[in-house]
């Protein structure tokens, strides 16, 4: 997902029921979550994947999650 300025999610994942997870890969730099997609995306919520880390709330519109837990993660989301 991408517009005209630039923002981006990198990976929109779609269970059989709909839910959308949005997920922004990052192996540096702080999560930037974009505005539009907030307002426009399928989702209202944007998960960081971070290289190292714990799970941690970013904001209310964003959460990191340690690539060694994303698997457990979606997982648990997508049933």
């Amino acid at each position: 997902w991408r517009t005209k300025q630039k923002e981006e999610i990198d990976f929109l994942i779609e269970d059989e029921q709909g839910k959308v997870i949005a997920l922004d890969a990052k192996v540096a730099g702080e999560p930037v979550t974009p505005k539009e997609y907030l307002t426009h995306g399928p989702s209202k919520h944007v998960y960081v994947v971070s290289m190292k880390g714990k799970p941690m709330k970013k904001s209310a519109t964003c959460t990191e999650i340690p690539l060694e837990t994303l698997a457990k993660f979606l997982l648990s989301e997508l049933r």
